[in-house]
């Protein structure tokens, strides 16, 4: 029975959820083709393939196995034994037994016990035995089919997670690679506008002050691209933990970020309400202030007695023998508590405040989630409203640029004032983008809060 309620006291406590990382492919096979993925596919093949979601599918495995492992407690228990003894030396029972008897008349036809026989003893005994009440086995079931229900929670959280996990890794590197686009674009018109101011500076129209700005402008551009290059490929490789490729794994992004980011873009969930009850967050910690209060009544259970029934069967393979113990024997064994010196009240009050503990953390998770959701709520709105304004400023500094840039041609503008007009130019690319990243964000947390 002690091994029963430990068994108990681990499934009730029992609550750990590890992350792993995928492992990489062995590098003497040959590069892998190149894999092709939209949001939707890159989420469904994460679910297959994330390390993380695995684990928490073997959880619940592992918990289905402990439910049954606990169940298995309760329904009958059979267990056979053989055993072998030799002595040297005839001694114990047997010489009790033969000084007992000597002054009785023998029997003359009974068999003559040999010395030999005498020494050696295998026994083999069969027990089967049942529980017929235990307060620790009942608290038992109650709490494995609660663990495997924390297992099941734990799978819904952690698809939720990697949900937002693989859209925003996937966002990331769409805006990275828009960006680096626009750049290259941008750095390509600077290189072309150089060789035209050199060709104006050999005509005279312009000094060499003029190109060499132009020139030093093409050079920070330069340096950006190779800087969103590498972010490219970073993002990239977060987006593959996710997925968990390897990180050499090749992949192409099949959405367009204008098209998501229209998808995005819902005012109605502005007015949609936050239901805490339905966040998988709130369930974990539900679920886990079920397990703390079935803890404390498996110790409030320790009060009250274990009854068990058995059956025994004994068999000597040396009949010659003399044995005290009947072949066949039933029992009922009953064990009760009587006095520990308060140490079970003890373990009582301990449990209880665990309980406490477990609805204290309850009501801060509740209100954490409603700042959580108010939080994401703003952010997204924020978002919408410097979406729009961002995404009009790119424009017109766009226009100023291109303007300035045919002006300069022409001798109207100055190198600086070009430079001043890219400088707002990729401020306002970098603000818009920062934007939308803010927006893809908020609107994935506001996915996320509700489930």
């Amino acid at each position: 029975m002690k091994r029963l309620k430990l068994n108990i006291v681990c499934l009730i406590l029992t609550l750990g959820y590890s992350m792993a990382w995928a492992q990489p492919i062995d590098t003497v096979q040959k590069a892998a083709p190149t894999m092709s993925f939209s949001l939707e596919q890159a989420q469904t093949y994460a679910k297959e393939n994330s390390p993380v979601l695995k684990n928490a599918k073997l959880d619940l495995e592992i918990a289905k196995k402990k439910v049954w492992e606990v169940t298995s407690m309760g329904l009958p228990q059979v267990s056979g034994k053989l055993s072998y003894t030799y002595s040297p030396k005839v001694s114990g029972m047997q010489d009790i037994f033969d000084n007992m008897f000597a002054g009785f008349p023998q029997d003359p036809n009974a068999e003559v016990i040999s010395e030999a026989d005498k020494k050696w003893n295998l026994p083999a005994t069969l027990t089967a035995s049942q529980i017929i009440f235990s307060g620790a086995y009942l608290v038992g079931l109650q709490s494995s089919k609660t663990f495997k229900s924390l297992s099941e929670i734990n799978i819904s959280k952690s698809t939720n997670d990697l949900n937002e996990s693989v859209a925003n890794a996937y966002y990331l590197v769409l805006v990275m690679q828009e960006n680096r686009l626009i750049m290259d674009s941008l750095f390509i018109q600077t290189q072309k506008m150089v060789s035209e101011m050199e060709i104006l500076k050999k005509s005279g129209f312009v000094d060499e002050t003029a190109v060499d700005q132009i020139k030093y402008s093409a050079n920070n551009l330069k340096n950006e691209l190779t800087n969103l290059t590498y972010q490219v490929e970073f993002a990239k490789n977060l987006l593959r933990l996710q997925l968990g490729l390897d990180m050499k794994q090749d992949i192409v992004l099949t959405d367009k970020l204008n098209s998501l980011l229209e998808q995005n873009i819902q005012p109605q969930l502005l007015s949609n309400e936050f239901d805490s009850a339905a966040n998988s967050d709130l369930k974990l910690v539900e679920t886990s202030l079920k397990l703390k209060k079935l803890s404390l009544k498996l110790e409030r259970f320790a009060y009250l007695p274990t009854i068990a029934g058995f059956y025994q069967y004994e068999h000597n393979f040396n009949d010659k023998m003399i044995s005290m113990t009947p072949e066949h024997m039933l029992g009922i064994s009953l064990s009760l508590p009587i006095f520990n010196s308060g140490q079970k009240w003890a373990k009582v009050q301990q449990a209880k405040m665990e309980v406490s503990k477990a609805e204290n953390t309850k009501f801060q998770t509740n209100n954490g989630l409603q700042v959580a959701y108010s939080h994401a709520l703003t952010s997204y709105n924020l978002a919408l409203i410097k979406m729009s304004t961002n995404k009009e400023n790119l424009e017109l500094t766009n226009k100023i640029y291109n303007r300035t840039a045919i002006k300069l041609k022409n001798g109207m503008a100055s190198s600086s004032e070009l430079s001043q007009a890219q400088t707002q130019l990729l401020f306002a690319q970098a603000s818009y983008y920062v934007t939308v990243v803010e927006l893809v964000n908020a609107k994935n947390k506001l996915e996320k809060l509700n489930k």
